[in-house]
């Protein structure tokens, strides 16, 4: 991972200009709804529906990406940074995707026993 150089509020802020500044040229009927993730540096973004997937197709163009994501349309805003990273990391780890969609597919009723720690 690359070592951040902003920090959360800076992001916010700069992500918030930048789409300001770009909002007339996203903001299409066909995009509402959609996210918008901007890599801070470059103003460089990536749309679509999948928060994980436009994060991990920006930073295949800008690897040192800082991003800022937002809902086109809408006035809720995230940094997304650190939770995609993280996102990211675990499912490069061997097996983690298939034991994050098992632990997804089980039921709480399954889960409910005690451990032996």
């Amino acid at each position: 991972m690359s070592q951040l150089t902003y920090s959360d509020i800076e992001i916010a802020r700069l992500g918030q200009d930048i789409y300001a500044k770009i909002r007339s040229q996203v903001e299409l009927v066909e995009n509402i709804g959609k996210i918008i993730a901007i890599d801070v540096h470059t103003s460089d973004y990536e749309i679509g529906n999948d928060l994980l997937m436009i994060s991990h197709q920006l930073k295949s163009r800008q690897p040192n990406a800082e991003m800022w994501a937002e809902r086109i349309g809408f006035n809720a805003v995230y940094d997304v940074m650190s939770s995609v990273q993280e996102t990211l990391y675990l499912l490069s780890v061997p097996g983690m995707r298939e034991s994050l969609q098992e632990g997804l597919a089980t039921s709480i009723k399954e889960c409910d026993r005690e451990l032996e720690w």
